[in-house]
């Protein structure tokens, strides 16, 4: 899997690539979301997109859109946050649509969201 990392932190960047990585995954992490629309736009397509509510440059939102203007298959969208309750994270979700997990998140857990967004996809 193929996988776009997006948070302000380099340090989740840094453990939740490596989690990715030992287990065969391709992990593209930026620190931003000027950052992340360059990626979408020159180095698509990528499987997954993980990224970060808030931002110094933006909002995951806005990773979000520029993903869901992409011609071709549409990544699984996975939005994070260490802000906010827990009841404004359900909220959120069930207005988007969008897998919404709290800070800290376990990578297990990001892992199994993602394959099995992916796997709801495939054509059986």
């Amino acid at each position: 899997m193929r996988i776009l990392l997006v948070d302000d932190e380099p340090e989740f960047i840094a453990e939740v690539s490596e989690f990715f990585r030992r287990r065969g995954h391709d992990v593209v992490g930026v620190g931003g979301v000027l950052a992340a629309i360059g990626e979408l736009q020159d180095n698509a397509p990528f499987d997954a997109v993980i990224t970060d509510l808030w931002m110094p440059d933006g909002r995951g939102f806005d990773v979000v859109e520029v993903c869901r203007q992409k011609v071709g298959p549409q990544p699984a969208i996975l939005i994070i946050s260490g802000h906010g309750a827990a009841h404004d994270h359900i909220r959120i979700q069930d207005r988007t649509g969008l897998h919404f997990l709290a800070k800290p998140v376990d990578p297990n857990r990001l892992l199994a969201i993602l394959i099995a967004d992916l796997e709801a996809r495939t054509p059986r």
